[in-house]
């Protein structure tokens, strides 16, 4: 493979209406797709940041302090520069490119968040593409591309929600993996009449382990998931449609239209129809809840 068709779409920032000593400090966003062995990264005399590399597909190799580690399709890894580390692109090993996504930053009031993001993973990790700090990432770097990041202050917040969304997921993995495996199913069958113990049940773990890292992983606890889930298309149907409570509530899983109608004014503060009216006579169509 010709090093000329190596791919790389990096974005550097440099602001200079940015405040003196700043929270973070973000360096720059990239992607790429490597497949030679010029590709070699010694992190021992680098500049002082924090490097987040995300696998998209083949592998790359990282080496820190002694250990090898492969980073293949789904996995990352997460280091402090200067240290005891280097990665590279092992062409012996490897026939595919490697293609990931990178970010590099700094800033000693974001140390904290990184220590617990190490404590809890470890610097080489996996984490689904389709989980929110990933997609999170996915989008800053599109945006980028964009020029949409004219002002530091703007980056620096969504590199910030980045990390707390990777901060957020910390379990281990199997568990990580229960956590999104359930929403999953939480989000297939909502319409249906199923329960926290089917899900449970669905993934061979006890209802309560399963609420357990569920709220490790999200934040909220899965029947809070399920219900909330079930509200926002309850509500989309309610400001779009002219259907009737009773099929709305069928619709979204609820077993009657009278505990819909309990859940959902203890939510949202109306009845549903009362919700329905207040919303048409506002002229809302599209209400994110």
């Amino acid at each position: 493979m010709s090093e000329l068709q190596e791919k790389q779409e990096d974005y550097a920032f440099q602001f200079i209406n940015d405040i003196d000593q700043p929270i973070m400090h973000s360096i720059a966003i990239g992607k790429q797709s490597r497949w030679s062995k010029n590709y070699y990264w010694d992190n021992t005399n680098r500049f002082e940041s924090y490097l987040f590399q995300y696998t998209l597909s083949g592998s790359g190799t990282i080496e820190i302090n002694n250990e090898t580690y492969t980073v293949d399709k789904g996995k990352c890894f997460f280091i402090r520069m200067p240290g005891r580390s280097k990665y590279y692109f092992d062409e012996n090993n490897n026939e595919a490119p490697w293609e990931f996504i990178f970010i590099l930053f700094n800033g000693n009031q974001i140390r904290s968040y990184c220590d617990y993001i190490e404590k809890h993973y470890g610097n080489v990790f996996e984490i689904p593409v389709y989980s929110a700090a990933i997609q999170s990432l996915l989008l800053i770097h599109s945006d980028a591309g964009k020029g949409l990041f004219d002002n530091p202050f703007l980056l620096n917040s969504r590199v910030f929600e980045f990390i707390s969304l990777l901060c957020s997921c910390c379990g281990n993995k199997k568990e990580q993996g229960i956590s999104y495996l359930a929403r999953e199913f939480l989000n297939a069958g909502f319409n249906k009449d199923i329960g926290i113990i089917d899900c449970a049940n669905h993934l061979s773990v006890s209802q309560s382990h399963l609420s357990r890292e569920f709220y490790k992983c999200f934040g909220e606890k899965p029947i809070d998931y399920l219900i909330r889930i079930r509200l926002r298309e309850a509500v989309r149907l309610l400001t779009t449609t002219s259907e009737e409570v009773e099929t709305i509530s069928k619709k979204c899983g609820f077993t009657s239209a009278n505990y819909f109608a309990k859940v959902f004014k203890k939510r949202m503060k109306k009845t549903p129809s009362q919700f329905r009216a207040y919303m048409r006579a506002e002229g809302f169509s599209n209400v994110q809840i």
